[in-house]
């Protein structure tokens, strides 16, 4: 992607954001909050509980359950299904760009309860001694699967995946593990990448590219499919931010801006009543960037300069990176943080999805992490009566 231009203010911008948030660390005793992590309870008596495997296995099959519901409801058959999956993920996906996919609750009960299942599973995977039960949990990943291929959603399984690391994550910071590269773990990420790629490609099936008649047309389709989808969000933000600075003058971009945290809390927004109506993918400007790559992704932080402004924005990401050390420091400090928790996991999803858009844009979201922090809650009660029987 080197012959296409790219903005150096507006990566410059990006990089001051980044080295902000970072540097929000220095407000805190590091050395004291580690020493204190060392006095938790073992993670596999507080995270491989008999709750949260009763619940990891529920999610799952609940999931798999409203997934198939949801094609039903489409009015799809159980034998489209089998014979041509592919079919079946294209013409969901030409419905849904249509607005023509009928909504039910079954879509968000699916996606609510596969985040879920690969929470649970990712602590469960972490703080297990059972070689055989870290196998299993990996069937977690099961619903977001089904859902990728069968309605060409890619972006649930890849956030699924993230969900399921922040799991590891809590469980190895409880058990003083801080080594993040270690043989056993690039292996697992190996075999996970892999998996991911096959059926990532698999998925673009439904996008065009089993109509390539040649296999030089098929790379090529594949090439211009992989560049738009990893990394057209950054020339995107390139030519909107170019498009910001300069006052919008004769752009084909959104001109509004001002919206004090709509659009990077838009499903909170929505909670309390609040009307303003976008487009399904939030910002309906599809950029075809010299025909290398085309796409209507513009990161997270387009969304947070068009409710803050440059400046608020900055002030906001210093405020954020300051909330979320601040969780870390009571994660490592509290014997056993609940909350604390469920924002560093969740953390890790908002990271990821940095480069699409705000995770607080979906509401189902909010729902799992409230849902998650309550199963929490649970799980440290049945901790109690464990300990006391």
């Amino acid at each position: 992607m080197f012959e296409v231009p790219i903005n150096p203010w507006a990566v410059g911008y990006l990089s001051l954001l980044v080295i902000l948030f970072s540097w929000t660390f220095i407000f805190f005793n590091w050395k004291k909050a580690f020493s204190s992590n060392l006095d938790k309870p073992p993670a596999s008596e507080v995270y491989d509980t008999k709750l949260l495997r009763t619940t990891l296995w529920f999610s799952i099959f609940f999931s798999v359950v409203c997934s198939i519901k949801v094609m039903l409801v489409q009015g799809f058959s159980l034998a489209e299904l089998y014979d041509d999956i592919i079919l079946v993920a294209a013409k969901y996906a030409v419905s849904r760009y249509a607005s023509e996919v009928v909504y039910s609750a079954y879509g968000p009960l699916s996606l609510g309860f596969a985040y879920l299942a690969v929470l649970v599973a990712g602590l469960i995977f972490g703080s297990t001694n059972n070689s055989s039960r870290k196998k299993w949990v990996l069937l977690a990943f099961l619903p977001s699967i089904i859902i990728m291929v069968t309605q060409s959603a890619k972006g649930s399984f890849f956030g699924s995946i993230f969900y399921f690391l922040g799991g590891i994550l809590v469980t190895s910071i409880q058990q003083n593990k801080l080594l993040l590269f270690k043989a056993n773990i690039l292996k697992i990420i190996f075999k996970i990448g892999s998996f991911s790629i096959v059926l990532f490609i698999f998925s673009l099936m439904s996008r065009g590219l089993q109509e390539a008649k040649d296999v030089s047309g098929f790379f090529e389709k594949l090439r211009f499919l992989l560049a738009s989808y990893f990394f057209a969000h950054l020339y995107n933000f390139s030519e909107w931010f170019t498009a910001y600075w300069d006052g919008f003058k004769n752009s084909k971009f959104d001109i509004s801006h001002y919206y004090y945290g709509f659009y990077t809390f838009t499903s909170i927004y929505r909670f309390f009543g609040y009307k303003k109506e976008t487009p399904d993918a939030v910002y309906d400007e599809y950029n075809n960037i010299q025909e290398q790559m085309e796409s209507n992704v513009y990161t997270i932080y387009r969304g947070m300069i068009m409710d803050f402004g440059l400046l608020g924005t900055i002030l906001f990401i210093f405020l954020l990176g300051l909330t979320l050390h601040l969780c870390f420091y009571v994660f490592l400090t509290r014997r056993k943080p609940i909350v604390s928790t469920a924002i560093i996991i969740f953390m890790l999803v908002v990271f990821y999805y940095s480069f699409i858009i705000s995770v607080l844009t979906w509401n189902i979201v909010p729902f799992v992490f409230i849902l998650f922090i309550i199963l929490l809650k649970f799980n440290s009660y049945s901790l109690v009566f464990k300990k006391t029987i």
